[in-house]
Order: C-alpha cells, then structure tokens, then sequence
C-alpha cells in the first residue's frame, strides 16, 4: 500500500530567483523608508489629526484650483444666457419702461426724488430710488424693510402698473449695464434721470468694451435714442470732431421734432472747455453724455475692473458686465434675423368671389397658380390658357411699400391717379361640359368701375 507525501505530490512550487529576491527586498526598503519620513513629517506638522486637516485642506484647495475655471466658464455662459433673453424679451422692456414710468408718476408729490434703476429678475421686479427722506411705496409696490427706497412687485403683477407716460411727458432711457452675481438679476440704469452726463473709467479694455454695449443698446431699434459717435470713439467708426458736433448743438437752436428721441452724445476723454459744454448742453435738456474716461464735474461714474465687474458707489451698483458683450451681440443678430424675416414673408392677397358668391379659390386642384380665398385658403390651382384671355399684366405683389403712382394695394383693386382698377383672376367655371367631366376656365376680365364693362 503505497502513500502520497502530501507536499511533494502537489503542483511544484515557483523557484525564487536572485532579481526577483532583489527587487523583494528593494521595496521592501523603500516601504520602510517611507513609514520613518512618514512619520517623521507627521510629527513635525504636530500629530496625525493636524496632519490630517493640512492633508484636507490642500486636497480641497487643489480640486477647487483645477474646478474654478470650468465653474466660471459655465457661470458666464449662463449670465449671457439670461441677459441675452433679457435684452430679446418684449415682456421685459415693456416692464422697465411702464416700471419707470409709473414710479415718476407715483413722485410727483415728493419733490426732488426720481427712479433712476430697475432690477429685473425671475422672481420679480425692483426699483431703486434717489430722495432725501423716505418714501411710501403705492400699490402694487412694497417697499423693502431695510432700504425704504427700494421698491419690488411680484411678476403676477406686472399687468397691474399703468400704462400712462411719465410726468410732463418725459420718456424714460433704459439702458442693461450689467448682472447681479449672486441672483442673476439684470441691472437696467435709466440714463434720461439724473445729472444726464454718465462716464465710464477703470480698465481701459473693460471700460471700451463697457461704452460699446450702451451705445449699442441707445442705438438699437428698442433703444429710442438718437447716437452720434464723437471722432476718436471706435477705431472703425469715423464720426465728427466733437469741437465740431458741439458747434453744430449749440448754434441748432430749433426743437426737437415731436416723437423724437434723446440724443446721446457718445465721446472720448473731452477736455474741460468740451466738458463744459457738454455740461451745458445736458442740464439744459437737449443731450445726454456718454463719456470715455473721467469727468470732472457731477456725473455717473461707472467703474470697470479687468474682470468686468461695474462699481458705483452713488448708485449702490455692483453688476457684473463681463457677459454683456456677447449678449448684446446675440440679441442684435436675433433682432436683425427677425426683421429680415418679416420682409421677406410673402403677404397674401385676398381673391374676389365668383358671381355665384363662391369663392374663386375653392378648387381642389394643386398647382403653382394664385393662392385661394377664404374658402381656400393656402390652395393654390393652374389655369389653363384661354385665347381670349386678357394680356394685360397682373397687379404686383404687395411688398410692403407702395410705388409711385398707386396709393392702395388691397384684394386685387388699384387706384391708379383718379381711376380705380379692378383686376380678377381667371375664374373657373362650376358647371361641367357635356359629355366630359373637365371644367373649361372662362376667360379673365378687366374692367373699370363706373362703366358699361363690368361683369353682371
């Protein structure tokens, strides 16, 4: 009876060679070492636990190093989101405008003190004041318990404010400078209250970039202000010297037309007797100055840092601007797009009805002919050619101006000089020829009114 030796009957076991030996023992070196520098820096940072919060901390600090960037990428990516919705919302300039507008008016009482911001969010709208004592704030407004002079409304609301302009006819001039940080409300100044003479310094790229977006803005079809671009200004914009465009405001001593809106005079570092000009002109009413640098006298001041960020002090203003660029520049492309649109939309012509009263469109049949009536509408139909058919051309197609010579364009009639023509398509007949199921057009007709020719 033979037995098997449990240890030589098994699988051989792997020979141990002299470099693995080696390298067994070359980390297990380096472990060694590591534990002693391990825990000789941990007593020198004052025990495991301090270690251990130092070791936290540095971890933090390097996460948030490599992750700030991608967060202030994103952060900027959804200011221009906000503020180019903002800048393309109707809802929103309408609100401004009727917030301004209602609050002057809710003024008038109080002598001396006018709304010179509005503060337009998702949770509502608020409007900052200038007065010198406190204010009560009329329905639908509440007034804010630590600022007195600061008044919101609920975005239910918005309808509730009267539609009627400010006092003596003054228009408010809105204009976006910027988005708060924290609750991404946009910032909207009116430049039409206060000393009328607005400046913006600090970086010199922050602050150029700043003066582009307002002038854009004052300029824009929803600004409603008249823009002159002093020379100096834009470097691919040539306007007029401003010693020359001063010359020109001060000897125009005519009004403004009725309807007319402000005119902003946008310039570059003025000197004090330009400044003194400037400065006339504004308190007299007849412009509202843009400037690039600072001003001596009493103004806004708009202080930009390299990061954007816009200060005013006087204002309680603290936005950032870094966004507005690109948000301007979506909304004008938006707004371009749109126009464009508009005028090359194909307007519709409405087709006279047929003697039976049925609309000349109402065929089934499909085609590049002339669109349908009423009772067709959207179906076009061909004509067959008929040779007694009229060559007189066809009205043209209303483009939104009226040429020389015709005063309306309307359902196929002209009214050329005294004379009124009336132009009818090809109507096709409803009564089948015998022994066919086609129908045969009958030919077109042209006739004046007021002669024997028109059709019975």
């Amino acid at each position: 009876m033979s037995s098997s030796n449990p240890f030589t009957s098994g699988p051989h076991l792997p020979k141990i060679t002299m470099p693995v030996a080696m390298a067994a023992l070359f980390v297990t070196v380096l472990l060694i070492v590591f534990i002693m520098v391990l825990r000789y820096v941990i007593r020198r940072l004052g025990g495991r636990r301090r270690a251990w919060r130092l070791l936290r901390r540095e971890l933090a600090l390097t996460g948030k190093a490599f992750s700030e960037p991608v967060q202030t990428f994103q952060r900027h990516q959804r200011e221009v989101r906000v503020l180019a919705e903002h800048l393309s919302d109707p809802r929103a300039h309408l609100f401004v405008r009727r917030a301004l507008s209602a609050v002057q008016l809710a003024l008038t009482t109080a002598p001396g003190a006018y709304c010179y911001a509005v503060r337009v969010g998702p949770y509502g709208g608020e409007v900052q004041l200038a007065s010198r004592r406190p204010l009560t704030a009329p329905e639908p407004w509440q007034a804010d318990e630590n600022n007195p002079l600061s008044w919101y409304i609920d975005p239910d609301q918005w309808d509730a404010l009267p539609t009627a302009d400010g006092p003596r006819g003054r228009r408010p001039l809105p204009v976006t400078v910027g988005i708060t940080s924290e609750e991404e409300d946009c910032v909207v100044l009116d430049f039409a209250a206060g000393p009328r003479m607005i400046c913006v310094e600090g970086d010199g790229m922050a602050a150029q970039r700043l003066l582009y977006c307002l002038a854009a803005q004052l300029d824009s079809p929803a600004g409603g202000a008249r823009v002159v671009m002093a020379a100096g200004v834009h470097a691919h914009l040539s306007g007029p010297r401003l010693s020359t465009l001063l010359g020109e405001l001060e000897d125009d001593t005519e009004p403004a037309e009725p309807g007319a809106g402000e005119l902003v005079v946008v310039c570059s570092s003025p000197t004090d007797e330009q400044e003194r000009r400037l400065r006339a002109l504004a308190l007299a009413g007849r412009i509202i100055c843009l400037a690039l640098g600072r001003l001596a006298g009493h103004c806004w001041a708009l202080r930009v840092d390299s990061r954007g960020r816009v200060l005013a002090a006087e204002l309680g203003l603290d936005a950032d601007s870094a966004a507005l660029p690109r948000a301007v520049a979506r909304s004008l492309r938006e707004g371009a797009r749109l126009a464009s649109r508009e005028e090359r939309a194909p307007r519709r012509r409405a087709v006279p009805a047929t003697s039976g009263g049925r609309p000349s469109g109402g065929g089934s049949g499909g085609g590049d002919g002339g669109t349908g009536g009423i009772g067709g509408a959207g179906v076009t139909r061909r004509h067959a050619k008929s040779p007694t058919r009229s060559t007189a051309k066809p009205a043209p197609r209303h483009s939104g101006r009226t040429p020389a010579g015709v005063t309306t364009t309307t359902g196929g009639y002209q009214s050329v000089g005294q004379e009124t023509t009336v132009v009818l398509p090809p109507v096709v007949s409803n009564e089948p020829i015998s022994g066919s199921s086609l129908t045969e057009p009958a030919p077109s007709e042209r006739f004046t009114k007021g002669t024997s020719s028109a059709p019975r």
